[in-house]
């Protein structure tokens, strides 16, 4: 070999640019996306699959319960804040930037408490049932079957969708019921009863959360969230109402009612 002739050193490899995963946020995005549509299109064969992977509760909110459980409050957000949500008669409810932040942020939270609870709920009633759950099986049970929920939670986005958000609903208790058996192990006999009795139970916590939400809504440090009333209101039966003249007759009464009591006079005179 020439005495002259560099020899080649070897370069250190450098990291292939992929979008299979992300180095910020610890998620590899690839592998997300082919475990949610394994769980979406095979909702039978994939409980077995589940139940065999050797797998922590940490690794797995890490890889999949962490964004799964954020979707929801990420597209809700965005809803509230840009076009907000139509409540009946056709009024609109808008949260400012800083509230909708707020609000986003304890709602995420208590979903992850909901999740826990529910998974706890499913592991101290197997008893009753004669089988026995372990802790990370009944959250791969819940976790893995808010996938269709979750992912349909962006039709938040779009007005007038809300009925795509109810079959995505509708799919994840489906996929609830059909990795029920696998995940618990129960027989077959007592599995409509477990499963019910779990679903009832864990309503009643989501009940909790619900009622720990509404009360964060007065809490919210900032503005106060802007309602926006159409000029005519639609309520049932056909019936049209015009905001303008309702309220200027609301005005008129108040008026009226003011200066009502300036004429009575005072029971001390």
């Amino acid at each position: 070999m020439n005495e002259n002739q560099e020899t080649p050193t070897e370069r250190p490899a450098q990291p292939a640019a992929s979008s299979a995963g992300c180095a910020v946020c610890g998620i590899d995005w690839q592998r997300f996306g082919l475990r949610a549509k394994d769980i979406l299109l095979d909702p039978k064969g994939i409980w077995e699959k589940l139940k065999s992977e050797e797998q922590t509760i940490e690794g797995l909110f890490r890889n999949y319960g962490f964004l799964i459980l954020a979707l929801p409050v990420i597209f809700k957000f965005l809803r509230m804040v840009s076009v907000g949500i139509e409540l009946p008669f056709g009024v609109t409810y808008h949260w400012p930037f800083i509230q909708g932040v707020f609000f986003s942020i304890v709602s995420y939270f208590l979903q992850i408490i909901g999740v826990f609870l529910m998974a706890l709920i499913i592991e101290k009633l197997a008893p009753r049932f004669s089988c026995s759950v372990k802790r990370v099986d009944a959250l791969k049970l819940v976790v893995y079957s808010l996938t269709p929920a979750s992912l349909t939670s962006v039709f938040y986005l779009i007005p007038g969708l809300g009925v795509l958000l109810l079959l995505g609903g509708l799919y994840s208790l489906y996929l609830f019921y059909q990795g029920f058996g696998c995940m618990t192990g129960v027989a077959q006999e007592s599995r409509m009863k477990y499963f019910g009795f779990s679903l009832g139970a864990s309503a009643a916590a989501a009940f909790v959360v619900f009622l720990v939400l509404s009360l964060a809504g007065p809490a919210m440090p900032g503005p106060e969230p802007k309602v926006t009333v159409p000029k005519t209101l639609k309520l049932p039966g056909n019936v049209n109402v015009d905001t303008e003249q309702l309220q200027k007759g609301l005005n008129q009464l108040e008026k009226t009612v003011q200066e009502f009591q300036k004429s009575v006079p005072a029971s001390g005179d």
